[in-house]
């Protein structure tokens, strides 16, 4: 559009740069008006735009106008060197969305937003050619054939061109917010999002119809909620896309707040390994259990190597489904290796593709197909085991042998079964009751089979942590089921943290629980106790916090995709009453996964502690919605309303709660909310409800002498009382 010339202002003493429009688009301006827009674009003082100096005509005719000189490079050859960092990302983008917002208020539409006009300045990003598109279009003259497209061009450039630009329809803000999604895209995801479009016309049509690729197929570390930001940008329709930059911008200043000191270092470890969910092949779809679960058995007996560092499953898992290149999985879980595969099924018959890639390095150590009888699984299994440990051994790390296995005593058609069974409860942890009716069905075929007893035990106890049953009625189950694992297999790490936990939570005995723990994570030292709630309860209750935090935030390093994971680095913090970091731990969970609803309860339960009320309610509702009304979170809002004297709007969550309880199980603790509304200076009724709450050995009791929640409460003698009742020693 404009040859440009770096030239030196001599009165002032400083480089500037010259644009000179092109003649075809010069031909039938007018300068004047020309001039006059560009005087507007000049008012522009904001540090994200590069301002307009002065602007004239060239000897012959032609329109210039001149900018300051930024040293550096643009946004484009940037891009050059391969895809950015997440965090250098969001701060460009914020630079721009900032800019946008700035102009945008003042009526200016940039119609060119493309990563040849962002221009990166130290840590800074500035937007060059502001109002220049306005000015052009406002200067055509209506004489015969002296348009702006003469030449085939309309304004603006076709890989960024907003649907209804591109159409020659009215352009408002929102055409600039598209652009902004384009260059999103093409910054997080490493390509343009209608990549493979060559021509003007091919863009074009793109921008019209085609709906692109989801950006978190492309990366996996890339907070949701930039995510849907970004997406929502590329609506074809300007009215689904956000209604402002500052819209905008809002969501990426949460996002950089979460992501700025990121809670622990995810190191490349020289001895490390991330084992990916291979993919399913087969012809039915709901074969994925299969794949899953084989995917799982491997990472498990991988995780028996002495002196190799499994990455656990659940950040594993995050890459799911998303066409990543194997360096870049490495690089953000931290892992030298990187194991992918895919499983192919038919009737009696599997087919299993492997390989093993040195993701540092980028190329192929190992890869093998198996075709087997499904009666020949675990044959299979220990094979494939068995040749990625002389992969690494011979080739690299020196690891020691894997330690003898057991016999599995189960048949191939009843460990499908278990593998079908397990996927069902994985996908509906807090209902588990469909899946755990397979599993019965499994231990009846297969009684000699420990694993199958250990899913049992969890899918019960998980029935308690979501507050769906008593413990009551759940734990006895749990310690049965768990002891009959451990007596076929004593070294299967989770069933003693099963034991564990019923020992902590509801028969009191704090130091057979620490036995059966320190066990546990003997067991599964490779995984830190990732599968556990050693650091997240049992240290917690006994009031170390130090020791917690350091556990929960080392498992972290292991596992930084699992939401489930961030929650339990985030309780020790709330619990030890490091607030401020627990919020911010919080944030970057949210940053991560906007739905995941503890993340946005405990930052609630942080800010109630804090006094900041209003912000908490906040929080707490936002909690309540993406939960669907669960419990916990109607009980923290509630509370948090009381604590604004808004108890006309805690009341109907009372009674919401006392007609739940009608129908189904809910904690006592939840029904303390309704007297709490009445009269929140007659503690009477509160502390029955808390006696009977305390008497059920529900598992949260354990933490009522350390829980900031109960605060409002600890100076009563009845409250010492019921502490002293639940007898957890708790540190001083």
């Amino acid at each position: 559009m404009s040859r440009v010339f770096v030239a030196h202002d001599e009165t002032l003493g400083r480089d500037v740069v010259v644009k000179v429009l092109a003649s075809h688009l010069a031909e039938g301006l007018s300068v004047e008006r020309f001039a006059r827009e560009i005087r507007l674009a000049a008012a522009l003082q904001e540090p994200h735009i590069v301002p307009v100096h002065a602007a004239g005509t060239t000897g012959d005719g032609l329109p210039y106008y001149t900018m300051p000189f930024v040293a550096g490079e643009s946004l484009r050859a940037r891009f050059a060197s391969g895809r950015l960092p997440i965090v250098e990302t969001i701060d460009i983008l914020r630079d721009v969305a900032t800019a946008l917002e700035y102009a945008h208020a003042r009526g200016i539409v940039h119609r060119d937003i493309k990563p040849e006009n962002i221009l990166l300045s130290g840590r800074t990003a500035v937007v060059t050619d502001f109002g220049i598109a306005k000015a052009l279009e406002a200067s055509k003259t209506h004489a015969p054939g002296a348009t702006l497209t003469q030449a085939g061009m309309s304004i603006g450039t076709p890989a960024y061109m907003a649907p209804e630009q591109a159409l020659g329809d009215v352009v408002d803000p929102r055409a600039d917010l598209y652009a902004w999604g384009v260059l999103a895209y093409e910054a997080l995801a490493g390509r343009h999002p209608f990549a493979g479009k060559t021509t003007a016309q091919a863009l074009i049509a793109a921008h019209v119809v085609d709906i692109p690729a989801s950006l978190a197929a492309q990366r996996a570390d890339i907070p949701a909620n930039v995510e849907a930001i970004v997406m929502r940008c590329l609506e074809k329709d300007p009215e689904r896309r956000p209604a402002s930059a500052g819209e905008v911008l809002a969501a990426l200043t949460a996002s950089a707040a979460a992501w700025a000191t990121p809670p622990s270092s995810a190191a490349k470890v020289e001895r490390s390994i991330a084992v990916l969910p291979f993919v399913n092949l087969s012809a039915d779809v709901e074969n994925e259990y299969f794949s899953d679960g084989l995917s799982d058995e491997i990472r498990n007996a991988l995780a028996k190597l002495s002196g190799l560092r499994v990455m656990a499953r659940g950040s594993s898992f995050a890459f799911k489904g998303r066409n990543l290149d194997v360096r870049s999985v490495g690089e953000q879980l931290g892992a030298r290796f990187v194991l992918d595969g895919s499983v192919r099924k038919a009737g009696a018959r599997v087919r299993i593709t492997t390989q093993l890639v040195d993701a540092a390095e980028g190329h192929q150590l190992w890869s093998e197909r198996y075709d087997r009888d499904m009666s020949d699984v675990f044959a299979m299994q220990d094979e494939i085991t068995g040749a990625i440990r002389d992969a690494l051994s011979e080739r690299l790390l020196g690891i020691g042998v894997a330690s003898p296995q057991l016999t599995p005593q189960i048949d191939a058609a009843t460990y499908e079964l278990y593998l079908r069974g397990r996927h069902m409860i994985e996908q509906r942890i807090w209902d588990p009751e469909s899946g755990a009716r397979i599993i019965e069905e499994v231990i009846n075929r297969a009684p000699g089979y420990a694993p199958g007893y250990v899913q049992l035990a969890a899918a019960h106890a998980a029935r308690i942590y979501y507050g769906v049953a008593a413990a009551a009625d759940e734990w006895p189950t749990v310690r049965a089921l768990a002891e009959k694992a451990v007596a076929i297999d004593p070294s299967i790490a989770s069933a003693h943290f099963l034991l564990a936990e019923a020992a902590f939570h509801f028969e009191g005995d704090w130091e057979r629980a620490a036995r059966l723990f320190a066990h546990g994570l003997e067991l599964d030292a490779p995984h830190l106790g990732v599968d556990s709630n050693y650091g997240q309860l049992y240290l917690t209750a006994l009031g170390r916090f130090d020791e917690a935090v350091t556990l929960t935030t080392r498992v972290l390093e292991l596992d930084p995709f699992n939401p489930t994971t961030h929650l339990r680095a985030i309780i020790p913090l709330y619990l030890g009453r490091q607030f401020d970091e627990a919020i911010r731990r919080c944030d970057r969970a949210i940053a991560l996964w906007p739905d995941y609803a503890e993340s946005h309860r405990w930052k609630g339960c942080s800010l109630l502690a804090m006094g900041r009320l209003e912000d908490s309610i906040d929080a707490l509702g936002t909690a309540v919605r993406v939960s669907d009304r669960s419990t916990w979170a109607l009980l923290n809002l509630g509370m948090a309303l009381v604590a604004a004297n808004r108890r006309d709007e805690a009341r109907p969550i009372a009674d919401e709660l006392e007609r739940r309880a009608e129908h189904r199980y809910v904690p006592q603790l939840a029904l303390v909310l309704g007297p709490h509304c009445e009269n929140p200076e007659d503690l009477d009724r509160v502390f029955q409800l808390l006696g009977e709450w305390c008497d059920e050995r529900a598992w949260w009791t354990v933490m009522l002498g350390v829980d900031a929640t109960f605060d409002w409460l600890r100076g009563d003698p009845r409250f010492q009382a019921l502490v002293r009742r639940v007898g957890v020693p708790v540190v001083s």
